[in-house]
């Protein structure tokens, strides 16, 4: 049995979530264990295979990619939620609010008047000491004076069951998504169990936060942005989805601006103006103009923009100061004097070893704590003294006694135990709590619920999402059914609209999607024809015919040397399988890699379909030669199925446009290449089999028929139907209209680039073509060659040009303004 909780042992000197000192069910697992326990292992192999479905229907879960073969570090979502009573979360609740309003406060004074520093009662070691204080942003006035208007908690049990914080996230809470995304699964796996047992919404507090950062815009959604950083992908899909929950756009850096003291989103056709930005960076990476320039994942003058008071960041920079595990040391004796009233919730108990006799005793007890660096973001920032060894615990107890005034300790067992399930059963590991809370006019709003994390193992003590590890649903469970709780919120389930489009990476990121769509759907049938002809060569023409095929292969993808003989299967198993450009795994994967920063934009159909084609190609050694042309056959009908699902969705015009721009270049440079391989390389034909015209036509789903013609008429047929035809939609003409009209479609900018009057003057030149002198005689297949490849070169010089449009870069006056400001350093 999977889900056998007999056997489950809780760790002895823990709090167990399950089970209480005694070995009986704790209250909110009494209504739970009948449900979980009635899984057999096929039913948990159903829930598991749900689970990883709506994952990759999410984005959660990315596939392997060919380039590496292998996974990289991702978290798992584990099917056991981790369970707290509303009674139990009541009291967290308040504490919770009472920490935010006290922190807020403290943020105001550092940055304010600073009477707490000059009294003595925030030490100057807490502030200036560290950091993630910023001397810029003193001063700096915050709208509505909010400090802190949203604030985020991990949260520990002392081994006697009380809740205690054992790390503030101030300066940019994350988890929120990755939290959406665990309620989103785990409740449509097991809908009833959800419902019945009366687990609390999330849906409150994200009304909250949207509304929160609305005021802060004065009511105008397009002017509120969620600023993130691209390469961080461990937290993309949280990202992605939370900035769709909210309805906001995501953008990275460089597609915001500064200009006359206001921010702007740059597009391709205006700049759009933002007054807030729902910040997913730390303080220092916002504006490396003032902050931090060695890290250029901001935006140089975002920080004036905030003195201007014409942009708020949630939240403010400079609260990373509130993240200093020093500050847990004084907090109580602070709550008392700026609240009036005593701390609430504690924090996990810390010893700063700068006081001798905290040090003396840190040292003798290194086994049984951990030890952290003041300043956290160090890689070497935590270190897990039970896990360490004798050599390594000397040297850290040389590195405390050599700057002392830098680290601090916790009690190590400052979290709990849950059950979480896995192949061998269910077992207690320990997991941490992240919750969060919103500011407004009456107060904060804890979220009902929140995001937990277990170690992968049961004595492990990683918790975090970078390195992989498992993510639990947080169910807070009330005495009776929530019969009216959406198990997620769909606040603006919108497509792409004129402001989300005209930020550049989106357009770019939609243009190379349709090219990468063109470019896997052509070579899926090129090589399905391959294998087809193959099987059918019985005579000299089948054989030739499957020759220039597979020479044909060749020039299209440039992976093999042309005219050396190959065995077709083995030819089409490296094109399909291999990890370099040009082979159809590498095209589906750089599919998926184009879809990501816009998946955001995509229906969930439609994520769950770039996935599959995104790991149908991994693992070559589980597909034979005989499941080959099977394999080719599902893919080819999940990338049709995904390009259904974009045209349907992607209402918007503009969006339309370019991702058929992609596909239509992309078409055509295909087009000319394969035909080449057909035509004129290694050497020209006189004449073709009827078997290769037929081959070739469906490679581009032309339905003329070439069944009676004569073999000396077919070089001129395929130039003919495949190049100059304006009654066939998959010749290169009839393509080249069709960007023409793209190009010249008001969506787009005026012909300033030449590019249109180009086109033009090329689709002359295809209209008085002579199909008939072209094809010729074996004597003239290196003019036909030529033309080809004059064709062929034009459409590499237009690619970039017409990207362009759509990809407008940073102005320079935004980088010179960093360049000269480190020159200046």
């Amino acid at each position: 049995m999977i889900t056998n909780f007999e056997q489950y042992a809780p760790h002895a000197a823990r709090f167990d979530a399950l089970r209480d000192a005694s070995g009986h069910p704790r209250d909110g697992w009494q209504r739970l264990l009948p449900g979980f326990s009635a899984l057999d292992s096929v039913g948990a192999g159903e829930a598991r295979r749900e689970r990883d479905r709506l994952m990759a229907e999410l984005g959660a879960a990315p596939p392997p990619r060919p380039q590496s073969r292998t996974r990289s570090a991702q978290w798992q979502l584990d099917l056991l939620p981790y369970v707290v009573t509303s009674r139990e979360w009541r009291d967290l609740e308040v504490g919770l609010a009472q920490r935010a309003e006290l922190l807020r406060a403290i943020a105001a004074d550092i940055y304010g008047p600073q009477r707490l520093l000059r009294s003595g009662l925030l030490p100057p070691d807490c502030v200036f000491g560290h950091p993630a204080f910023l001397l810029p942003c003193v001063g700096v006035d915050v709208p509505l004076d909010n400090r802190l208007p949203l604030y985020g908690a991990e949260i520990g049990r002392a081994p006697d069951g009380q809740f205690w914080v054992t790390q503030d996230w101030t300066q940019a809470p994350l988890g929120i998504g990755h939290a959406l995304i665990c309620r989103m699964v785990i409740s449509r796996i097991f809908p009833s169990l959800f419902r019945d047992t009366g687990v609390h919404p999330v849906l409150p507090f994200l009304r909250s936060l949207r509304g929160m950062l609305m005021q802060l815009a004065d009511g105008d959604v397009d002017q509120v942005v969620m600023l993130a950083d691209a390469s961080s992908a461990h937290s993309a899909a949280e990202r992605i989805l939370l900035a769709r929950q909210l309805g906001i756009a995501l953008v990275e850096g460089e597609d915001l601006q500064v200009s006359g003291g206001r921010c702007w989103l740059r597009g391709t056709e205006r700049l759009q103006p933002v007054s807030t930005i729902l910040r997913q960076l730390n303080d220092a990476h916002c504006d490396p103009l003032e902050l931090d320039r060695s890290v250029a994942k901001g935006t140089a003058g975002l920080l004036q923009a905030t003195r201007n008071r014409a942009l708020t960041f949630v939240n403010p920079l400079g609260s990373g100061v509130l993240e200093n595990p020093l500050l847990m040391t004084v907090l109580p004796k602070l709550c008392q004097t700026v609240l009036g009233e005593p701390l609430k919730l504690r924090s996990v108990d810390t010893w700063w070893c700068t006081h001798k006799a905290e040090r003396d005793s840190v040292l003798a007890n290194l086994q049984h704590l951990i030890v952290r660096r003041v300043d956290h973001r160090r890689g070497d920032a935590v270190h897990w003294g039970p896990k360490l060894s004798s050599k390594r615990r000397a040297a850290l107890a040389s590195q405390i006694m050599a700057m002392p005034e830098a680290f601090v300790a916790h009690t190590a067992v400052a979290h709990p135990t849950s059950p979480v399930m896995s192949d061998f059963g269910v077992a207690a590991h320990p997991v941490t709590l992240r919750t969060f809370a919103v500011g407004g006019a009456n107060g904060y709003r804890v979220m009902s619920g929140g995001l937990a994390r277990a170690s992968e193992d049961p004595d492990g003590w990683r918790f975090s999402a970078r390195h992989g590890g498992l993510c639990k649903d947080v169910w807070v469970l009330g005495t009776e059914p929530w019969h009216e709780a959406q198990t997620l919120p769909q606040f603006l389930p919108r497509q792409l609209n004129a402001v989300q489009l005209a930020r550049p990476r989106v357009a770019e990121n939609l243009f190379w999607l349709g090219r990468y769509a063109a470019r896997s759907s052509l070579l899926v049938r090129l090589l399905g024809q391959c294998l087809q002809a193959d099987v059918l060569a019985n005579d000299a023409a089948g054989a030739r015919a499957t020759d220039k095929l597979a020479t044909s292969l060749a020039m299209h993808t440039g992976l093999q040397t042309i005219g050396v003989p190959v065995a077709v299967e083995q030819s089409v198993r490296q094109v399909m399988f291999g990890t370099q450009a040009g082979a159809l795994a590498h095209a589906l994967d750089a599919l998926g890699l184009a879809s990501e920063p816009i998946s955001d934009f995509f229906p969930p159909r439609a994520q769950e379909l770039i996935q599959w084609l995104r790991s149908a190609l991994v693992d070559q050694d589980q597909v034979g030669d005989h499941a080959l042309p099977a394999l080719l056959e599902g893919v080819e009908t999940h990338a049709n199925a995904l390009a259904g699902q974009l045209r349907a969705e992607l209402a918007d015009d503009n969006a339309a446009a370019v991702i058929e721009m992609g596909m239509t270049l992309e078409a055509c440079q295909s087009l000319l290449r394969i035909l080449r391989g057909v035509l004129v390389s290694p050497n020209t034909d006189s004449e073709l089999p009827q078997q290769l015209v037929e081959h070739v036509l469906s490679v581009f789903n032309v339905s003329q028929l070439a069944a009676g013609l004569p073999p000396e008429s077919s070089h001129m047929f395929l130039i003919q139907t495949l190049l100059l035809d304006t009654g066939t939609p998959q010749s290169l003409r009839r393509r080249l209209m069709r960007l023409g009209q793209l190009l010249a479609a008001p969506a787009t900018e005026t012909d300033q680039d030449g590019l249109t009057g180009e086109l033009a003057d090329q689709l002359t030149k295809l209209g008085v073509t002579d199909a008939a002198r072209l094809a010729g005689q074996p004597a003239t297949g290196e003019a036909l060659d030529s033309w080809l490849d004059s064709l062929q070169v034009w459409l590499r010089e237009v690619s970039p040009r017409i990207e362009a449009r759509f990809t407008p870069r940073r102005a320079k006056s935004q980088a010179q303004l960093v360049k000269t400001a480190q020159g200046m350093a």
